[in-house]
């Protein structure tokens, strides 16, 4: 992280000499090159792993930069020419060579402290931050895949047909897209797209979503949609015969599949405050029936097996303005039944928007749910937060 403010402040002066001083080819090249690369990671910040070449450009130059003005280039001897000298030239300077490094080493003080005093900031700077970082890394087994995603994909290529027919068609040069036709075998595994290199690389198999984000639409559609009939109908879009799924689709990286969607998280989770006994006021993640509803949830915290809910909560708030004129719910009660339907009827009795059906555990559900009929869990990995992998069967 402070290579990359280091890195701007380079970039900023490259960026000046280039305007103002020099006409360096190679520097204004690395200047245009990492201002792209720059802008690209202000506008979406996964573009930070392309930055991470520039900034670590930019910081060596920074550093070189310091050293250079700090006198280090006095304290090393000159070598221009070394090539040019004739052999019996350089026996007569060998002779001499030891007068050469003693005057070397009698530079005055001052440079060698501005130096070492320089190196040592950058020492602490640019590189004493990243060593445990970078042992840490070296030490991972691996750092961007999970076990239980390596295992499930390994499974998947083993134990699902080929999409093309032919395991040596991944390795193919194809076609165009224009000319290209797809085989009645095609299909593509559903996941969420952060995970679509993963699918292909390991799984061999066409991803329905990606980190180019292609299909990541109509994927958050998918994994939040309320109904099978509205997730049958975007796995058909997308060719879908097995979606894999893992914890943190279902809690963590849930509302981003919201906001692709094109929906608002409040609508499947928010933020409500309670008065405590003391009388201040406590924050609580509370999960919406629209949340239990969907497929994600279905899927991953209940394997598609109907639920029936030991236990549903009704609560009441109400929106209050905090000092400085931000926003909150307040709970003002909370019902507790037995059943679903009972809750449901004392909802549906209620005049006011402010009642809803609400869970504070998003794997137990406080709603009644149905089997899903088009999918079948065909694996999933051991562990506490395993990857799941269901086959779709909608040929009905």
């Amino acid at each position: 992280r402070k290579a990359f403010f280091i890195s701007l402040v380079a970039l900023a002066m490259i960026g000046w000499r280039a305007l103002t001083r020099t006409k360096d080819a190679g520097k204004n090249a690395l200047f245009i090159w990492s201002l792209i690369a720059l802008l690209a990671v202000l506008g979406q910040r996964r573009f930070g792993y392309y930055f991470a070449v520039n900034a670590a450009l930019l910081t060596g130059y920074l550093c070189e930069w310091a050293l250079s003005t700090a006198g280090i280039r006095r304290l090393v001897p000159r070598t221009e020419g070394a090539a040019a000298v004739p052999a019996k030239a350089f026996k007569k300077r060998k002779k001499s060579g030891s007068g050469s490094r003693w005057k070397t080493l009698m530079q005055p003080r001052g440079t060698w402290l501005k130096v070492t005093a320089v190196a040592a900031i950058v020492f602490l700077l640019a590189f004493f931050p990243n060593i445990g970082r970078a042992t840490s890394v070296a030490r991972s087994t691996n750092i961007v895949m999970s076990t239980g995603w390596q295992t499930s994909l390994e499974w998947l290529k083993d134990n699902s047909p080929e999409p093309f027919g032919d395991p040596g068609y991944y390795y193919e040069l194809y076609p165009s897209r224009d000319n290209f036709e797809y085989p009645e075998t095609f299909y593509t595994v559903l996941s969420w797209w952060d995970y679509g290199y993963f699918i292909m690389q390991i799984g061999h198999r066409v991803p329905g979503a990606n980190p180019s984000q292609g299909g990541a639409k109509q994927a958050g559609r998918f994994f939040t949609a309320q109904d099978e009939a509205t997730a049958r109908e975007m796995a058909v879009n997308l060719s879908t015969r097995y979606v894999m799924i893992d914890y943190p689709m279902s809690t963590g990286k849930f509302y981003a599949m919201v906001e692709w969607a094109g929906l608002n998280r409040s609508d499947y989770f928010d933020v409500y405050y309670q008065r405590t006994e003391q009388g201040t006021l406590s924050p609580i993640t509370l999960y919406h029936e629209s949340y239990y509803r969907s497929m994600a949830v279905r899927l991953y915290s209940f394997e598609g097996q109907a639920v029936v809910p030991e236990e549903s909560i009704v609560i009441s708030y109400e929106g209050r303005t905090a000092p400085g004129g931000v926003p909150y719910k307040e709970i003002t009660s909370a019902q507790f039944f037995d059943t679903y339907e009972e809750a449901a009827a004392y909802l549906a009795d209620q005049t006011g928007d402010n009642y809803i059906m609400v869970g504070p555990d998003p794997f137990k559900s406080p709603v009644l749910l149905e089997e899903l009929q088009d999918y079948q869990l065909v694996y999933q990995t051991e562990g506490a937060h395993p990857v799941k992998v269901f086959e779709l069967d909608y040929s009905d």
